[in-house]
């Protein structure tokens, strides 16, 4: 199993740019999921466009045979991990939902806006950004307080970061995982 960072040119209001997002991979390389931060005006996502709100959806895909998406490995290895960080991120992507940002003309240019998004779920999963070639403003951005990314962290078990790649040799072995989701926030 694979989670991808990838990187789709885009056109907003005339400036060229890009859009960061995620995609999930099983084990022969078939598309299991993708998760984008998306600008969302009336229940349609709006991709070049201002107003709305800030969500983060799976239902509004690109087609990943698009060779012009640049693409990097996020992390490698088994499924059970690997779903345990899928549902990190989406758990995160609730609670970035739940803020209801509005989504103005400026975070199309940087702030909380798609690739503030795609970065957020990164750290949410407690991965390494992939720097992509692509023109990203909002990259780097943190949508969630620490605090919120921490408590949703320790309701899903992960593997340890580091800066290495990825050795499943040195996660404990275990016989079963239990994937636990956040659906409800509640203050820390």
């Amino acid at each position: 199993m694979k989670i991808v960072q990838a990187q789709a040119d885009v056109n907003v209001l005339g400036v060229n740019g890009s859009h960061n997002f995620l995609v999930l991979l099983g084990d022969n390389g078939q598309e299991l999921g993708q998760l984008h931060g998306w600008q969302v005006k009336d229940g349609k996502v709006e991709v070049a466009g201002v107003g709305g709100n800030l969500q983060v959806r799976s239902d509004y895909t690109y087609n990943m045979n698009d060779l012009s998406i640049d693409r990097g490995v996020l992390w490698e290895g088994d499924a059970a991990t690997g779903l345990v960080l899928w549902e990190t991120a989406k758990d995160c992507g609730v609670a970035v939902n739940n803020i209801n940002y509005s989504y103005n003309f400026l975070d199309s240019f940087g702030g909380h806006n798609s690739n503030a998004a795609a970065y957020t779920l990164v750290e949410c999963m407690d991965l390494n950004w992939i720097n992509l070639e692509g023109f990203s403003p909002g990259e780097g951005e943190l949508i969630l307080d620490s605090s919120v990314i921490e408590y949703i962290q320790s309701q899903n078990p992960r593997p340890p970061k580091d800066n290495g790649p990825y050795n499943p040799a040195s996660l404990p072995q275990e016989d079963e995982v239990t994937i636990v989701g956040v659906h409800e926030l509640v203050p820390c």
